[in-house]
């Protein structure tokens, strides 16, 4: 059993775990008055940040999804960095940046196997429709992922979870119509970016 495995289970059944924390609070609170409205506002955000609700999928089995909940920062050409090995032509990219309080779920944004992960992100390959690339800042790369080489999911599935306020570039192949604009706030594994 690793972390990914227990981590549902603690989004499932949380009331144990947030009823210890806030006992100790409450006490801290009455203790040490500063310490406690701190760690009252802690609390209060990571219950914020580790939900994982439930999402459905739009219809459009074509479609490129949010992979993570947040607002589009960018809606730009761009080349992939070279350790993707995605190529090197420029291509379609859209950025969605996670604010403090979104949920860190990490989605998959179409169907299809991971071709290649690495310290990256990840290239998501679908025979007859086009391939996704997953860019996550390098702060973002964390041990709650489950992007290995070789997994199949679906258009939504969890992929695990990112750090706070980090960000995931999502690389089009060409010809595909972006859905969304700069600016724009999308949820994970429910708006599609393209069409």
């Amino acid at each position: 059993m690793d972390i990914l495995d227990l981590w549902p289970r603690l989004r499932r059944d949380w009331r144990g775990p947030v009823a210890a924390l806030a006992g100790a609070v409450l006490v801290l609170v009455f203790a040490a008055p500063g310490l406690g409205f701190l760690l009252a506002v802690l609390l209060a955000g990571a219950l914020a940040m580790g939900r994982d609700p439930v999402r459905a999928a739009p219809d459009s089995p074509a479609a490129v999804l949010a992979p993570v909940d947040g607002r589009v920062t960018a809606v730009e050409r761009a080349a992939p960095p070279a350790s993707m090995g995605f190529g090197e032509d420029a291509r379609l990219c859209v950025t969605v940046a996670r604010g403090p309080l979104d949920s860190a779920a990490l989605r998959q944004p179409a169907d299809g196997s991971v071709r290649r992960a690495g310290e990256f992100g990840c290239i998501i390959s679908n025979e007859g429709q086009a391939d996704v690339g997953l860019l996550l800042a390098p702060a973002q790369w964390s041990m709650l992922t489950r992007l290995r080489t070789g997994r199949v999911g679906a258009a939504g599935d969890s992929l695990g979870a990112m750090g706070p306020l980090g960000q995931v570039k999502v690389y089009l192949e060409p010809g595909v119509e972006i859905a969304v604009r700069r600016g724009q706030t999308v949820i994970a594994g429910e708006t599609a970016l393209t069409r």
